[in-house]
């Protein structure tokens, strides 16, 4: 059985709008990446060239780690981001070649990659709110671990 799908006009010229701002805004998303993969590097470099003076500092020096994790964090973000404008260029473009020339199978993959983009966004909200909670918790930890010592020592 051979379903179609009809695109009015109306619908042709919205799916060739909307793919002229998803390519606007993944190249924008493309040059973020590569700002937050620049950031990484200075980053790097700054720890690099700071070496271990930073253990001078006692106030810091819970925060090191951290510091030394923040490179990686970016450029996992980076990787992240990549993919999610990767998949709406994708989109963007298929999705204008369907609508043009009238392509069943180039409006599939538009969907396709729409649908994994979609699917990168909800994974990354819930490792973002996941990754929130457990700051949370942790913070409270501390907290909690902070104010009972204080307590002791009165």
């Amino acid at each position: 059985m051979i379903e179609t799908l009809y695109f009015s006009e109306s619908i042709k010229n919205n799916i060739l709008k909307g793919a002229k701002w998803a390519k606007f805004l993944a190249i924008l998303g493309f040059i973020g990446t590569g700002f937050m993969v620049l950031a990484a590097l200075a980053m790097y470099g700054a720890m690099s060239f700071i070496g271990s003076d930073i253990s001078r500092f006692d106030q810091m020096r819970p925060m090191g780690s951290f510091f030394k994790f923040m490179p990686l964090l970016y450029l996992v973000m980076a990787a992240v981001y990549f993919f999610l404008c990767f998949y709406l260029f994708q989109y963007a473009t298929k999705s204008t070649n369907a609508a043009s020339n009238d392509d069943q199978s180039e409006m599939e993959l538009a969907f396709t990659n729409q649908f994994k983009m979609y699917r990168l966004v909800g994974i990354t909200t819930i490792v973002t709110i996941v990754s929130y909670a457990l700051i949370v918790i942790r913070m409270m930890t501390f907290a909690s671990q902070m104010g009972g010592s204080g307590m002791n020592s009165i």
